[in-house]
């Protein structure tokens, strides 16, 4: 099986820029040893060795070539499978210039194939041109067929996908809170493709029918469904109640981290040392947002100080500040 570790360097349309290796590797590693995720898919259904081709010497080889296809661009191209939301999406909105360095993508993973020699390779259905490239070039160089497996990306109707960029992707480690409330911000678009791809339920079809007459309750069910998927029923159950409480009810949870305060700190302060923001500059915004309040308080100055209470960051996020 083949991960893809150098490719990813470069990964969004637009125009694509490199990804620093380190962040790569945080989010990559992070994810994708949680073991209910990686193992249970490695256990149900076959023994296999996992390839990473950032063992390989690929700094030598890719970086350089890179670095001098950056300078160079295309602006206009046939509308292949691989481009096709770029050329098409340019018809809706100021064309986006497509990169010469982009073209090196396909060849680039179809080349990972062949040094690693995989029997198979799986991805979302935007890598298929990318993977049957892959194929090909196997057949051509070492005359073995690689078989390759495409699956549905999780989107709404406008093909908006999940993800880190729109804040609402669920990571396998989530806790019960966070995976039902990230669920349940997922678009009304989402709610079929969610209980096809991410749950067990067959009928499906039946909810997507249920989406357009009671979204909130449709959601409701999906969110249930995933987190008893990938968390347990118990869990499940625990993500609702937190939700309907904290999110509808706007309640406090019975349980949350506590902070001790020692001091006089201002609200900021106690945003990063809590771990609720991850720096001052990101502290800085949500309050600028109107999205921390301090026992049902609405934060405004970001030198205001902090005394005891429930300190409250956007719609599921509390510190106990004690």
């Amino acid at each position: 099986m083949n991960f893809g570790d150098v490719l990813q360097l470069s990964s969004k349309f637009s125009v694509q820029r490199m990804m620093e290796r380190d962040m790569f590797e945080k989010r990559f590693y992070g994810e994708i040893q949680c073991p209910n995720g990686h193992w249970m898919i490695a256990k149900n259904i076959m023994s296999f060795h996992i390839n990473n081709n950032g063992e390989l010497d690929t700094e030598s080889i890719y970086d350089p070539i890179i670095g001098c296809l950056e300078c160079a661009k295309t602006m206009d191209i046939n509308s292949k499978n691989n481009f096709r939301f770029s050329v098409e999406t340019a018809k809706k909105r100021p064309p986006t210039p497509i990169y010469v360095h982009e073209f090196m993508y396909p060849m680039m993973q179809a080349y990972d194939s062949v040094v690693m020699d995989v029997d198979g390779e799986v991805g979302g259905n935007d890598q298929t041109f990318n993977m049957l490239a892959g194929r090909d070039l196997m057949k051509q160089m070492k005359n073995k067929e690689k078989f390759v497996l495409t699956m549905k990306l999780l989107a709404d109707t406008s093909g908006k996908k999940m993800g880190k960029s729109e804040g609402n992707m669920v990571a396998l480690s989530d806790s019960p809170e966070d995976m039902f409330g990230k669920v349940m911000s997922w678009s009304d678009g989402m709610i079929a493709h969610g209980f096809e791809l991410c749950t067990k339920v067959s009928d499906w079809e039946l909810m997507k029918k249920e989406a357009k007459s009671n979204p909130r309750d449709t959601k409701l069910k999906l969110a249930y469904e995933v987190a008893k998927l990938f968390l347990g029923e118990s869990s499940a159950k625990k993500g609702k109640a937190h939700f309907e409480s904290v999110i509808v009810k706007k309640d406090a949870p019975s349980e949350m981290p506590e902070y001790k305060l020692k001091g006089s700190k201002n609200v900021a302060d106690v945003l990063v040392e809590s771990k609720l923001c991850s720096s001052k500059s990101d502290a800085r915004r949500a309050i600028e947002q109107g999205g921390v309040s301090l026992d049902g308080n609405k934060i405004e100055n970001f030198e205001e100080k902090a005394i005891p209470g429930i300190l409250k960051k956007g719609k599921r996020h509390f510190v106990k500040i004690i």
